[in-house]
């Protein structure tokens, strides 16, 4: 009797314990794309979800020939997740922020973009020899110049930039701008992106 009862308390411990792994499983699925323009799908590659510093893998999928893929793993533990190509550096999206199972059904990109326009806006016009030097933080997403006073007010850029590594589901950057390279007047506009691909991002640089 004394056996069964402890069998009994086993499987009973045991269940309870199931019970409470399975309600920390998560589901995170969505579709990989080369890029914004043609969209074509990223199509039979492992994704995984992995936490960075140190690096631990949650789980990982196997995209198919659209691009769709869905890890389902256990949220026990989890912190600083992202998602990324397996067996690369290669980061489709940091911060997933994972708090409770729910498919997410995302969009990601291989090579990520955005459409913004900075505007300049101009209070103290400055004279003639002080300059400005404004830019992205990436340094390599289309724009980036230097102006030189009397500055006027005028849209400065207007085009496309990348992502270097993009936040899910939203990403943050920033524009760079100095008045004469001097420390003391260096200043950084942030700016949220909600939607890659088509929203477009105003941003303005203010000299007073």
């Amino acid at each position: 009797m004394k056996t069964n009862f402890i069998l009994i308390s086993l499987t009973f411990l045991l269940s309870i314990l199931s019970g409470c792994v399975k309600e920390k499983l998560h589901t995170f699925s969505g579709y990989v794309f080369y890029d914004c323009e043609n969209r074509v799908p990223f199509a039979n590659k492992e994704i995984a979800i992995v936490r960075r510093g140190p690096h631990k893998e949650y789980g990982r999928s196997t995209t198919d020939e659209n691009g769709f893929f869905s890890i389902t793993f256990n949220l026990a533990g989890m912190t600083n997740a992202s998602l990324k190509l397996a067996n690369s550096s290669k980061i489709l999206a940091l911060n997933l922020g994972i708090k409770e199972p729910l498919n997410h059904g995302g969009e990601f990109f291989l090579s990520a973009t955005y459409n913004i326009k900075v505007y300049l806006d101009v209070v103290n016009q400055y004279p003639s020899n002080d300059f400005l030097v404004y830019g992205n933080k990436t340094k390599n997403s289309g724009y980036g110049d230097t102006l030189f006073g009397p500055f006027q007010s005028k849209l400065l850029y207007s085009g496309k930039a990348s992502v270097v590594e993009p936040s899910y589901p939203i990403s943050r950057d920033y524009i760079n701008y100095s008045l004469n390279d001097d420390n003391t007047k260096r200043f950084a506009a942030h700016y949220d992106i909600q939607t890659l691909c088509v929203d477009t991002t105003v941003v303005t640089i203010r000299l007073e």
